[in-house]
């Protein structure tokens, strides 16, 4: 800061004395030195407060979207005309079913699985393996009458094999009610390999024909299969092959 002289006028420092111009006594000035205002405590704690929970947020959000369920898009479950995408209660899995068609979850509703030819597939997948467990069935309309459907099951001791060892090992556990037409191994757009069968199933005076597909998940596999009457099946083969390649196990 810069003064001047009250005796010559020249340009003197605040620091000087004494004016080194003509020598005269200088008179000291008094500076007031600025400060920067110190924010009030109670206005600290509220911004800390406010940045707490804004962090707390930021961690349960990334939480909540790390253990949500993953469905990897693809062609096969692009939105149809007329078709609706079916998740189950567990948040497992995910597909497509006609609009008409009813959604049953066979661990809260096990009524339903008395549903024909439920009972015959029960045995099937008994057949296969002791720990497959029925999960999900889709039906055509009322269920007291054979019907289009599909029906999920799933098992923890066959994810030990791959969709080909299931087929081989298929081909020897079958039951005698059930005759085998074809067996192959596909792998859909998501690169999800599947072992399918295509088989005929007895059950009283009715003859199912079932499409059925083995898909590999972690830890446990599912057991997707669609039926119709046999004579019906070539009827229905379009929206089964819907079903079938919208299937998608949802990885967590």
């Amino acid at each position: 800061m810069l003064n001047k002289c009250g005796n010559c006028g020249q340009i003197v420092a605040a620091t000087d004395s004494e004016c080194w111009h003509c020598g005269v006594a200088l008179t000291p000035t008094t500076t007031t030195a600025e400060t920067t205002p110190v924010p009030e405590l109670g206005m600290i704690l509220r911004y800390a407060g406010l940045t707490a929970v804004s962090l707390l947020l930021l961690i349960l959000a990334t939480r909540a979207i790390g253990q949500a369920p993953l469905l990897r898009l693809g062609g096969n479950n692009a939105p149809l005309t007329g078709w609706q995408p079916v998740t189950d209660s567990q948040l497992q899995f995910t597909l497509s079913l006609p609009d008409s068609w009813q959604s049953i979850e066979l661990i809260t509703n096990p009524t339903a699985q008395a549903t024909r030819p439920l009972p015959a597939l029960a045995e099937f997948f008994e057949a296969m393996v002791a720990d497959s467990e029925l999960l999900f069935l889709g039906v055509a309309g009322e269920t007291a009458v054979p019907t289009p459907m599909v029906l999920i099951a799933q098992s923890q001791r066959l994810a030990q094999l791959t969709p080909q060892q299931y087929i081989a090992y298929a081909q020897t556990q079958l039951p005698p009610n059930v005759e085998l037409i074809t067996a192959e191994v596909t792998t859909n757009d998501l690169g999800i390999v599947k072992g399918n069968l295509l088989f005929n199933l007895q059950q009283a005076d009715v003859q199912w024909r079932c499409a059925h597909q083995f898909v590999p998940n972690n830890s446990q596999i599912y057991l997707i299969t669609t039926c119709a009457e046999a004579t019906l099946f070539t009827h229905h083969q379009a929206e089964f092959d819907t079903i079938l390649l919208s299937f998608q196990p949802l990885d967590s």
